[in-house]
């Protein structure tokens, strides 16, 4: 536990805000819209989590724009397969690449990946193909003014604001070679996903998003914070799914406790994203069920298939490095975020 690292404002706002987007939509009658509003503020939350107060509004809303693309794509993909595998591979290389850029554009690589994933493994009407991106987008740039507003009137907040930022080819340059590990990153990204993609869509297995999404989320271009990723993910998911499926078959949660609850597990993500990593995903599990119950997604009967889909996931991603290893540095290592 890094308590430096601590985020509680951040996780009280995030929390606030995602918990108050489910509950305006389901006091509304209308739930349709639940999962992709709150996904896209929780990840756009993700994105502002220890960034300079003055630099927030431009990652977050550069972030929301990435996020509403992958759910257009993703929605796209999900009904129709083949090319949702053939999307699949050269969007996971430029989400890993990412990284290359810097760790803010890394971090929103691995969102973009992760959003595409989810969308694609749970396919939607061909109207909400094009409505849940917007509605991915409100979610964003909702969390964006809660973040933002409360710092409009400080100078220095602005000064940062609108200083310029160095362009992304100025940052790329010298990085695109094959000895580069965000390089071999990307590559290696594309190969796994494709490879997670295909097998769901292959087995019966009733969670196409959840594999691919864990090898998403845990894959770094280093081994050991792979490694580490791994075992964290794999903790806070058992942890995580255990929980959740105690609240939802005991107690018999209406939709409005789930909006509260989404809000709390929301005010733990970010909290503890930075600090504690299992912790971190012990929210994000029961987050993710959560908002997926609303569209009828059984929780306790598939506890078992979600604990063994993770470790799969994370097995993957560890056996990924022996398709191409990151080049041997001393005293240096290519990490993301989070």
């Amino acid at each position: 536990m890094e308590r430096a690292r601590l985020l509680w404002w951040g996780g009280v706002r995030a929390g606030l805000v995602t918990g108050g987007i489910v509950l305006g939509f389901v006091i509304s009658g209308d739930k349709t819209y639940v999962l992709p509003a709150a996904i896209g503020a929780l990840f756009v939350a993700f994105a502002d989590a220890g960034e300079t107060v003055g630099r927030r509004w431009r990652t977050m809303l550069w972030t929301t724009t990435w996020l509403m693309l992958a759910a257009l794509l993703g929605g796209v993909g999900g009904n129709f397969v083949v090319l949702g595998v053939l999307m699949i591979a050269p969007l996971a290389f430029v989400c890993g690449l990412a990284g290359a850029v810097g760790p803010r554009a890394g971090l929103a690589g691995v969102l973009t990946l992760v959003m595409f994933v989810v969308f694609n493994g749970a396919p939607d009407s061909e109207r909400l193909i094009l409505l849940n991106p917007l509605v991915v987008g409100l979610g964003g740039v909702v969390m964006t003014i809660a973040t933002v507003l409360p710092h409009v009137f400080r100078p220095d907040a602005w000064r940062v604001a609108m200083e310029p930022v160095e362009s992304i080819p100025r940052r790329l340059q010298g990085k695109l070679n094959l000895d580069n590990d965000f390089v071999r990153h990307g590559v290696r990204l594309a190969i796994l996903i494709t490879l997670a993609t295909v097998l769901v869509d292959v087995t019966p297995y009733p969670h196409d998003y959840w594999i691919p999404m864990t090898i998403a989320w845990v894959t770094r271009p280093d081994r050991n914070g792979t490694s580490t990723k791994i075992m964290a993910r794999i903790a806070g998911t058992i942890v995580g799914v255990v929980i959740t499926a105690v609240v939802f078959d005991t107690l018999a949660v209406t939709p409005i406790q789930i909006g509260v609850l989404v809000g709390i597990a929301t005010f733990v993500t970010i909290a503890f994203v930075w600090a504690n990593y299992a912790i971190a995903v012990v929210g994000i599990t029961f987050i993710v069920i959560g908002l997926f119950s609303f569209d009828g997604d059984p929780v306790g009967e598939t506890i078992t298939l979600r604990i063994l889909a993770t470790i799969l996931a994370g097995v993957m991603a560890f056996l990924g490095f022996f398709i191409w290893p990151p080049v041997r540095r001393p005293h240096s290592k290519a990490q993301l975020p989070a």
